[in-house]
């Protein structure tokens, strides 16, 4: 089972715990695949970032995909200057 979720516009202190809770909904799911949306996101913060990194660290053991799509090119920027697209999968 593929599990898509949207992100919302920002990513930050105020919206990142719900963003947290709908990937950590889809991980009790046993979904096969997570596959975070960012089509509309314009803005992430440092907290937002530690939610993507806090997922995929909770998906090391298991056999699901944490994929992320539709990056706009500031946040692409941001997860480049990180390091973060050599630990996530970013398409």
């Amino acid at each position: 089972m593929t599990k898509t979720i949207k992100s919302m516009l920002r990513v930050d202190a105020p919206n990142s715990p719900k963003l947290e809770e709908m990937l950590d909904a889809a991980i009790a799911e046993n979904a096969d695949e997570i596959i975070l949306d960012m089509e509309e996101t314009e803005y992430i913060c440092s907290v937002g970032l530690r939610a993507l990194i806090g997922t995929q660290k909770k998906l090391r053991d298991k056999t699901c995909k944490f994929i992320i799509r539709n990056v706009k090119p500031d946040i692409m920027e941001i997860f480049k200057v990180t390091g973060f697209t050599g630990i996530l999968t970013i398409e």
